[in-house]
């Protein structure tokens, strides 16, 4: 999820600034201590949170929609089973209250998942946004960020030397 919210085309200059200003924060403290900086477990979900909503709202979903819908089509059943067992692996940390009201379960056929994806809406995906536990979000991208594989070539000073001409330029 953090790699696709480090490359959103949509998001407007506040939210990538935003997105990598807390990651400048927040970066010293997943590799050393977060319980060293004031506001750690309030600032996570919060920004995840955020751009996970703007990017919904930003986003054309009946596109997004169909897109998925076809990449499911194209599999074959070994894939998708595949692919749903990693994806549920994740799903399966949510409150049971949101796995219930998608109906989301450990083993689901290709037509389920497909049926599924056309009803929702993207009031939906706000909903599932809102409902997502402060914790998940905390762990998940702790767990993230440990991992040495999702930040290589990930230069935080070229990317916050970028934030700042952008800012200078607009001033």
């Amino acid at each position: 999820m953090f790699r696709e919210i480090i490359t959103l085309k949509k998001a407007d200059g506040v939210v990538k600034k935003w997105f990598f200003l807390c990651i400048f924060l927040l970066n010293g403290c997943v590799a050393n201590d977060k319980g060293n900086i004031p506001g750690y477990r309030q600032i996570v979900p919060l920004t995840v949170k955020y751009l996970a909503r703007t990017f919904i709202i930003q986003t054309d979903i009946e596109a997004l929609k169909q897109r998925n819908i076809l990449r499911i089509e194209k599999m074959n059943n070994v894939k998708f089973k595949a692919k749903y067992a990693q994806a549920y692996a994740i799903l399966k940390k949510l409150p049971q209250s949101l796995l219930n009201k998608y109906f989301i379960r450990e083993h689901a056929s290709k037509e389920e998942i497909i049926t599924r994806i056309r009803v929702l809406t993207k009031d939906d995906f706000l909903d599932v946004v809102d409902a997502i536990p402060d914790d998940f979000i905390i762990d998940s991208f702790e767990e993230y960020f440990r991992n040495k594989e999702n930040i290589i070539g990930f230069n935080i000073v070229e990317s916050l030397n970028r934030i700042w001409k952008s800012i200078i330029r607009k001033a």
